[in-house]
């Protein structure tokens, strides 16, 4: 099929960790929410219980992004060696 692509794999990896922090942060908000007093038990657990998803989201964007970075500057290098080559070969 090709090589393996680590670039891909890592972008892949960081959003899906991201997103399932997310989520997960989310439907814990909702599972503590008491419903009597759903506005001020939403904003008492939002102090500490959703800290984590939103920090791991920010490092998974990072990871994604230089993921995206890294492999576009492989592939410009990739690119130049192979007009290098051409070059030599005189095509």
């Amino acid at each position: 099929m090709g090589k393996l692509i680590w670039s891909q794999w890592a972008k892949l990896i960081a959003f899906t960790a991201g997103f399932f922090e997310t989520i997960g942060g989310i439907f814990g908000i909702f599972y503590r929410i008491s419903m009597a007093q759903p506005i001020t038990t939403a904003f008492s657990i939002l102090n500490y219980q959703n800290v984590n998803p939103a920090l791991y989201l920010l490092i998974a964007s990072f990871m994604y992004i230089m993921a995206i970075v890294k492999g576009e500057e492989r592939a410009l290098r990739t690119q130049a060696k192979q007009n290098g080559m051409r070059r030599k070969m005189g095509a």
